[in-house]
């Protein structure tokens, strides 16, 4: 008999969709060979992308199954089909979203399936309920479990490092201002971006720092990287499952946590190109953030 492996998935939709709705998932997945070990809390998010339409209900699960995380995969997207999903605009409206996010401690990535789920670090969208019923799961790559990652994310504001080629000298937001010295080339384009993003998220979210370039990226707009050099510590505490409160108390100790100071994680946008990168840098803020302290809140079973 084949091994079992155990798995995160990320469940989430904004049409139609209900707490009932991510259980009523659950049980197909379970009738397609997926032990469901436990369902989390659903969470109210705001939406991320231009075409996202309105507010996501979110939510996270532990299966296990005996499926290769390919098999999984087009199970995830069966299901996704029976609740009526289609794929005609990207980062669109959905009545139910099921996203692989760890297959055990698999590093994958091929043309099929790419585990771990590469923007689960940064979407509290998918941290804030994982961390209920997977605190301790581990990214393989990061070597950072859940409730670490989600910590990294209470951490506010964000520091996010703008590199582009050829742009060196480090500068803040406190030194954007209207009468800042004009430039020419990547450097006016980042200071003029820095100023937008200055005006379109709240200081107390994020802050923006223009960093010099240490990689070279072949993406087309924006790269996000994960820098570990100002991350929650490994010695920081990481709470047993047995012990996780559930439900609506899992919400309120998570915002109680939200509000402790502790230390601050940085990320690193690569920007590549100049189309969109504005709104590219919001949503990864909105992704990150949850868009503010209160956007993140908990929602009946049925709604």
């Amino acid at each position: 008999m084949p091994l079992s492996t155990q798995c995160l998935i990320a469940l989430g939709g904004n049409v139609g969709v209900s707490g009932e709705t991510f259980a009523s998932a659950c049980e197909v997945l379970a009738a397609s060979g997926a032990e469901i070990e436990q369902l989390s809390a659903v969470i109210r998010t705001p939406a991320v992308g231009a075409n996202a339409g309105a507010e996501f209900l979110n939510a996270a699960a532990v299966l296990t199954t005996s499926m290769t995380a390919p098999e999984l995969l087009r199970t995830l997207h069966r299901v996704e089909n029976q609740f009526g999903r289609t794929r005609t605009v990207h980062w669109g409206p959905r009545t139910l979203d099921l996203d692989l996010i760890l297959y055990g401690d698999s590093v994958i990535d091929s043309d099929e399936v790419v585990v771990p789920h590469p923007a689960m670090w940064y979407r509290r969208f998918v941290l804030f309920p994982a961390a209920e019923v997977a605190p301790a799961m581990r990214h393989p790559l990061l070597d950072r479990t859940v409730e670490q990652l989600l910590q990294r994310l209470n951490c506010l504001p964000l520091v996010f490092h703008l590199q582009w080629q050829n742009v060196c000298e480090p500068v803040e937001m406190r030194d954007l201002s209207p009468a800042s010295p004009g430039s020419s080339g990547k450097r006016h384009w980042l200071l003029q971006l820095c100023r937008q993003l200055r005006v379109s998220v709240p200081e107390h979210l994020a802050k923006f720092v223009i960093s010099p370039p240490d990689i070279e990226s072949e993406r087309p707009f924006a790269e996000l990287r994960f820098s570990a050099e100002r991350s929650v510590s490994d010695s920081s505490s990481v709470s047993d499952s047995s012990s996780v409160p559930t439900g609506s108390e899992f919400l309120q100790a998570a915002a109680a946590r939200r509000r402790q100071p502790s230390q601050q994680g940085d990320f690193i946008i690569n920007l590549s190109a100049d189309s969109d990168c504005e709104r590219a840098v919001q949503d990864i803020v909105i992704a990150a953030t949850g868009g503010d302290h209160d956007a993140v809140s908990g929602v009946a079973a049925k709604t």
